[in-house]
């Protein structure tokens, strides 16, 4: 049996463009990608094509409010 390829909860963090620790409290909120927790280590790991799948099904376009504030800003 093959094994599956993982990443590191910072190789994760880093293709959503978050912090690890972001990916901490969402793992305690139940929200942000699925991961893999080792049984006996503990050790936090998550699949490449989860992560992917999860960052494609979250994308946000801006609001007109978001944009508008943002001109707000100049």
């Amino acid at each position: 049996m093959a094994e599956v390829e993982v990443w590191s909860p910072q190789e994760a963090a880093d293709c959503l463009g978050r912090p690890v620790k972001t990916l901490g409290k969402w793992r305690g909120l139940g929200q942000g990608p699925a991961y893999l927790r080792d049984s006996v280590s503990g050790r936090i790991s998550y699949v490449p094509d989860v992560v992917l799948a999860w960052k494609k099904a979250n994308l946000r376009r801006r609001t007109e409010t978001m944009l508008g504030d943002c001109r707000r800003l100049k």
